[in-house]
């Protein structure tokens, strides 16, 4: 009994010894978010690099943290990025002091002393000491998987893993520039194949509740694109009538007030079908109504010559 108290109580100090080993290399991790904006997370903290987003050293960063997990970015590629529209004569010499600058912003927001940046025979690598976790490459990387899975199940398990590590648009504040526009594009793609493959899957498996949260999410991030189809298709599996008429609803006028757009074949199918199931279930709930006014007659009828010979009895015996 002994024995195995004390088994116990290693295993449990084992498991506690992980935990805190794990909570303390994910502390060390610097967590960034390209995905519906752009943040900086270092042991627990968030960093500031830079004030102005849009700034070269803050765009030559999101370039490198963009190529962690695909051996870098060329020097090349970098000058096109950033310089590629601008006037500039020496931009081999402007990338150089962006980089010289960018070392210094980010020894001062906090980070660990490095060199940062690792050039070598014309690429740029970040410095592998300094472990990163990018949204936007766990996303991509995650979509991938998903493709080349043969297993159905599993791949939709892993699509909705994907589903849920995309928070937002790829840098939607940096627009404005063709390398993070042609990204926005990219990963919207990828996006859009990964929540079309879960809404199929999970409407043949009538799983309505998971297909309304993933078409919702999708609607909510891209409002134009009829994501609402899908989620109204959710409602209907659900019975939930009056829910699907007002996304109907919200929907349209956006559509409308927006862009001057009428709803799409696929939503006036979905209103029609909504109407019927709408006339139906108020015909159900009238012929239960009719019903039961028809038993209650009916008991009424039933009753009341009982009634009245129990009061002529009682009447008689007095």
């Amino acid at each position: 009994m002994l024995n195995k108290d004390k088994s116990n109580q290693n295993e449990k100090t084992r498991n506690r010894a992980q935990y805190l080993l794990k909570e303390k290399s994910m502390k060390n991790i610097l967590k960034v978010r390209m995905l519906g904006g752009f943040t900086l997370e270092y042991k627990g903290k968030e960093l500031v690099l830079d004030r102005n987003n849009v700034s070269k050293t803050t765009q030559l960063f999101q370039l490198l943290l963009l190529h962690t997990q695909d051996g870098g970015i060329s020097k090349a590629a970098l000058i096109d990025a950033l310089y590629g529209r601008s006037d500039v004569e020496n931009k081999n010499g402007s990338l150089n002091n962006t980089i010289f600058r960018l070392r210094k912003q980010l020894t001062a927001a906090g980070l660990p002393e490095s060199s940062y940046i690792n050039i070598n025979g014309g690429m740029c690598t970040w410095d592998p000491d300094i472990e990163t976790s990018v949204d936007v490459c766990d996303f991509k990387q995650t979509i991938e998987s998903a493709r080349h899975e043969k297993s159905q199940k599993t791949k939709m398990e892993i699509y909705a893993k994907a589903w849920k590590l995309y928070t937002g648009e790829f840098l939607p504040d940096m627009m404005g520039e063709d390398w993070a526009a042609v990204e926005n594009i990219a990963c919207r793609d990828m996006y859009f194949d990964c929540v079309e493959e879960l809404c199929h899957y999970l409407k043949t498996e009538e799983k309505f509740e998971e297909l309304y949260r993933v078409a919702h999410s999708a609607a909510e991030i891209y409002p134009f694109y009829d994501w609402q189809i899908w989620e109204i298709d959710s409602l209907i599996g659900m019975s939930r009538y009056k829910d699907g008429l007002d996304v109907y609803k919200r929907t349209t006028k956006l559509m409308f007030d927006e862009l001057g757009l009428s709803p799409s074949a696929g939503m006036l199918e979905r209103f029609k079908l909504m109407g019927e199931r709408t006339s139906q279930a108020a015909g159900a709930i009238e012929d239960i109504k009719y019903r039961l006014r028809e038993k209650e007659s009916i008991e009424a009828l039933t009753t009341a010559p009982i009634q009245a010979l129990w009061t002529f009895t009682t009447c008689s015996a007095a």
